[in-house]
């Protein structure tokens, strides 16, 4: 029988996620990943007295999975969901990029309780902003870095994005990306927890005539995500400009995990800083920008 502290755990987190298929309308978390997810933190949780104290950051909790160890004063529940979502998104970020990567080490997850906390760790980068809550920091060994925050399906997309730059780095370390698109794939796979939150605030931005044209979006520097308003209107931005190229736009799309897939390719050789050929993929859909904005713009997304 399910122990209630598992049912908590997932009823208040993973059973309300939503996954997206590569090339179809968005579903919701299947019976048979559930399943996945809960055994996973259902074994853990029969290794460890839950009644333990460590609700300091001196002494936290501290969670293993596959790839991952989190930290966390926030239970050992809580750190295990969070584990067990990034695997899941990580196994999303290999699938739709084509790719079979093992980190050498366990990625480090920090999620520290407060902002003074989180600010220890700050960089003076342009990764770091506290508006944001979360960062990737070579200089914190390489960890995600993550305030709390009392809403669990906003902390989720928080360490994903982070998590992502995470991923890139240590799978393509000679990566030297555009800022669109490194903040483009943190977007994406941050977008699959819950595909109708981006699709509704990206139809809202259309409505008040406050997307930006592709001519900035794609060219515009880290700087100018400086701010909450514009950072979030962004990663919207991107988060559906890539959904669209990835899985919707006929010319662009991954057909299946191994058939042609344009789009991936491109991002694929620009991980792999092979940027003479990447330049030739990215005139199939950059070539003509104004073109490319009027069809994204124009899109309608299935719900």
């Amino acid at each position: 029988m399910m122990r209630p502290v598992v049912w908590l755990i997932l009823s208040a987190g993973l059973a309300n996620a939503s996954l997206v298929g590569q090339n179809a309308a968005p579903v919701r978390l299947t019976s048979a990943a559930f399943d996945r997810v809960l055994s996973r933190v259902q074994v853990k949780l029969d290794k460890v007295d839950i009644h333990e104290d460590h609700s300091t950051w001196q002494d936290p909790w501290v969670v293993e999975s596959t790839h991952f160890q989190v930290r966390t004063t926030g239970g050992y529940g809580y750190g295990r969901e969070i584990a067990a979502g990034l695997e899941e998104r990580f196994e999303e970020f290999q699938r739709v990029l084509g790719i079979k990567h093992r980190p050498t080490r366990k990625l480090p997850i920090l999620l520290v309780p407060d902002v003074g906390t989180y600010n220890q760790f700050g960089d003076n980068s342009d990764e770091h902003s506290s508006f944001y809550g979360s960062f990737h920091s070579p200089n914190a060994g390489g960890a995600v870095v993550a305030s709390f925050h009392p809403n669990a399906a906003w902390m989720r997309m928080q360490v994903t994005h982070s998590a992502v730059h995470q991923w890139v780095a240590d799978a393509f370390p000679q990566a030297n990306l555009p800022v669109w698109v490194n903040e483009g794939l943190a977007a994406y796979f941050t977008l699959s927890w819950d595909y109708y939150y981006h699709l509704d605030q990206f139809e809202k931005l259309k409505q008040e005539n406050k997307l930006l044209s592709l001519q900035r979006l794609l060219r515009e520097p880290m700087s100018r995500y400086g701010d909450a308003t514009g950072a979030q209107t962004r990663f919207v931005e991107l988060a559906m400009l890539f959904c669209y190229l990835i899985r919707f736009r006929e010319d662009t799309r991954t057909q299946s995990d191994d058939g042609e897939g344009p789009f991936r390719d491109y991002l694929v050789l620009l991980l792999k800083n092979r940027s003479t050929r990447a330049s030739e993929l990215r005139d199939m859909f950059v070539s003509d920008i104004d073109a490319l904005e009027k069809a994204f713009f124009a899109y309608e997304f299935p719900r």
